[in-house]
């Protein structure tokens, strides 16, 4: 029988322990990668970003219901275009509900997009007259854009449309002062 010194012993068991660190080691490497993995996979995948989404949406719906016209002005935006795999639908009145809430407290991009939506007749009639005087708004209050969509419209602006675009301005700015006064 062959005797094995003290020193091979420890040599063959500090081999075993290295394999065994090792074979550890490289599982937990494994794991952590795979993981990373799925983790950025996850990340990427529609279904995080329709979470993102759902809770931006719950936190707006929130704040808007509040009367808040920013929060108003976003929503109606993730309603009108929503974002990309947000799983929220398409919503043209919704939309337009939401911004004319915040454009009657003087939300001037909220004042352009109701214009617009006249204009399109998205969420809405068609009303040139309401969509004209809803851009005079939006140019009043700072909107460059509703400048630049006024400029476009000039040949639809006959003298009937201008009194009634002055009519419908009228109005559309009392609404705006009752809903000041209501704060």
């Amino acid at each position: 029988m062959e005797m094995k010194s003290s020193n091979q012993r420890t040599t063959k068991a500090s081999k075993g322990n290295f394999v065994q660190y090792f074979n550890k080691l490289f599982l937990v490497l494994l794991f952590s990668v795979s993981a990373v993995f799925s983790i950025n996979s996850y990340a990427a995948s529609p279904l995080a970003n329709s979470n993102i989404y759902v809770a931006e949406w719950s936190r707006l719906k929130h704040l808007a219901t509040e009367g808040i016209p920013e929060a108003q002005f976003q929503l109606g935006n993730m309603y009108y275009l929503p974002p990309k795999h947000s799983g929220l639908p398409k919503d043209f009145q919704k939309a337009f509900a939401l911004f004319e809430q915040a454009a009657t407290q003087g939300h001037a991009t909220a004042q352009h997009n109701l214009a617009v939506l006249f204009y399109r007749g998205e969420g809405v009639e068609i009303d040139r007259v309401k969509s004209i005087a809803w851009f005079m708004i939006a140019k009043t209050n700072g909107s460059k854009s509703a400048a630049k969509h006024l400029n476009e419209l000039q040949s639809e602006i006959d003298t009937d449309v201008q009194k009634q675009v002055r009519v419908a301005s009228k109005q559309i700015k009392q609404k705006i002062q009752q809903a000041k006064s209501a704060k």
